[in-house]
Parts: structure tokens; sequence; C-alpha cells
């Protein structure tokens, strides 16, 4: 019934998410599909083929740095894997796209999680949310759903796969945050050039906006230039960047001639 699929590079995280899935998952059939891999190849291309291998109808696609603090959680989340509208379910994720490639986490209006991480309470939903992008700890999904969209090889490192995976996803089916099934992730993450620019290549395939929320699209605009500021990146590509993003069409033309103003000049 599900196929969960690990790309693998700490075996003693492994080892213990095996067991916990073993007494935690309840009585559905599942296999673990584990890729080793210690940095050689990109997580797309390790989801990927782990999905070859895969002989069930639900994929999850998992980080092995967790825990499942719910019982028979398997179940409830086959259950809802099987709504014919249903694209990805996650944990974490947002419902705002914006036009300045930041993190899904940028702003706390358009956040949603249900998870713990280290053990801290980072739970802001009670029900089940209707979200755009999900978070890559934890990404399940019907396998049929999958294969019309796969993970993008082009990608060739280990972030923004789920964002560029996800978006795609929403096109045409509705991806959710789950409020019934709790984590425990014990890492926070650390967001670096390399995600940075990641997170830029999925703005190519960014869907169309049907509603611009200004709000959202200036705190994104804020963010995105604090991100230019702290990272070492050459001048004449936060140049372009800056120039790139810098839209009236999302940001409005009075805001735009403001941050031209106050922004341009901080971050160099």
């Amino acid at each position: 019934m599900l196929s969960i699929i690990i790309s693998s590079y700490k075996p003693k995280y492994f080892n213990a998410l095996e067991k916990n899935i073993e007494t935690t998952i309840g009585n559905i059939p599942y296999e673990i599909i584990k890729i080793d891999n210690p940095g050689k190849i990109g997580i797309c291309q390790a989801y990927n083929q782990g999905a070859e291998k895969a002989n069930y109808d639900f994929f999850l696609f998992l980080h092995e740095d967790l825990e499942f603090k719910t019982q028979n959680w398997g179940k409830t989340l086959t259950s809802s894997l099987e709504h014919p509208n249903i694209g990805c379910i996650s944990v974490a994720g947002s419902n705002y796209i914006p036009n300045a490639p930041v993190g899904w986490w940028f702003s706390k209006s358009a956040d949603f999680r249900y998870l713990l991480q280290n053990n801290i309470d980072h739970k802001t939903i009670n029900e089940d949310k209707n979200v755009l992008l999900v978070d890559g700890v934890f990404i399940a999904i019907q396998k049929q759903k999958y294969l019309e969209f796969k993970f993008n090889d082009n990608l060739k490192g280990f972030h923004a796969y789920d964002v560029d995976f996800s978006q795609r996803v929403s096109q045409k089916y509705q991806n959710l945050i789950t409020s019934k099934i709790l984590i425990n992730h014990f890492s926070t993450g650390k967001p670096d050039s390399n995600w940075f620019f990641d997170i830029i290549k999925t703005r190519e395939n960014k869907p169309a906006t049907k509603r611009i929320d200004y709000y959202l699209e200036n705190v994104a605009f804020v963010e995105f230039c604090k991100t230019l500021k702290s990272f070492p990146i050459p001048v004449y590509k936060k140049v372009y960047l800056f120039f790139q993003f810098l839209s009236p069409k999302f940001l409005g033309k009075k805001k735009t001639i403001k941050y031209l103003i106050s922004e341009f000049y901080q971050i160099f």
C-alpha cells in the first residue's frame, strides 16, 4: 500500500527511523526503499531512483532525521491520498508563492505547520490546510500523480526540490498540510547560497499568480533583499537579481521606488 522512499546518508538516523516506522505505522502493507546517498547524487535523482523500485500505489518521500509521534498514521495517510483531487500531503508548507525567491516560510500569515522540531512545538494549525508549496521533510503523493510530475533532475543538489515539485503538482491538484500526523524533526535547516540559487531556479516554473497579495509580496521582497545582503554573492549578480525581482506589478509603484532608494544601497 505505501512505499516509503528515503535518501539516506546517516545510518544511525535511518536505523532509528526504520524501527520507529515499524512501531507506529499500524497494520498496513508497506516497504522502505533506502537510497544510500552520501552526497554523490542530488536528492531529486535519489528520489526518482527510489520511486522506480517502489511496488505500492502510494509514495512517501521522507527525511531520515525524524520520528513519528502519531500511532497508526499509515492508514490515515493513505486514506487522505485516495481522494482524486489531492496532490502532495505534507506537515509544513505555504499557501502563497511570491514573485521574489524566498523560503516558503517567509511570512507567518502564509506559513502552516503541524510538527515538532527538536521537540519544540511548531504546530500552527488545528485542522488540515490547503497549500501550494510543501516542505521536503515529508512529501506523500499517489503514485500515478507522482508519475505526472516526478522530481526535477535538473536540480542537482539538496535544495528547492520540494518547492519545484509541489508547485508543479499544485497546478493540477490540491496540496495539503495534514493536522492528523505528528512528527518530530531533528533538524532546523541551514539555508545557504546554494539553496538561494536553487530557489531562484524554481521561479522559472512558478505558476501564474491568480491573485497578488501586495502585503505578502512586500514581505517577501524585503526578505529577499536581506538574503542578497547576507550571502557572499558577487556584486554584479546582486545588482542583476535585485532588478530582476524589483517589480511594480507585485510591489506597487510607490514601494518599488522606496526599495530602489532604501534597499538597493544597503545591499552593497
